[in-house]
């Protein structure tokens, strides 16, 4: 579990409420607030495949506290692939839609 995350850091992110695990990358940090503004690229399916969102969702962008999920780091070389991938083709979409 990660008590301070980065800018650019991939992250697993294990929501406390209902245990649901994404993944995302850290866009933003607040370290004052232990606050931080995550972009969520996807999950793992019941197979355990990586399946990566489209950038349309709802909830793609979210501004979460260090308190409210569990963070690790992305150790997985397979996902890690999978995500600077989807970074490649999407990353600029979302900045330019977001920001």
């Amino acid at each position: 579990m990660l008590n301070k995350l980065s800018q650019n850091q991939f992250v697993k992110i294990t929501k406390l409420n209902d245990n649901t695990v994404e993944y995302g990358i850290v866009t933003k940090t607040n370290y004052e607030e232990d606050e931080y503004e995550v972009l969520y690229m996807g999950f793992l399916n019941k197979n355990g495949e990586f399946l990566s969102y489209p950038t349309e969702v709802e909830r793609i962008l979210e501004r979460l506290k260090i308190t409210d999920a569990i963070f690790e780091d992305v150790k997985e070389t397979k996902i890690k692939r999978k995500m600077n991938k989807w970074m490649d083709e999407n990353f600029d979409k979302i900045v330019r839609e977001v920001h």
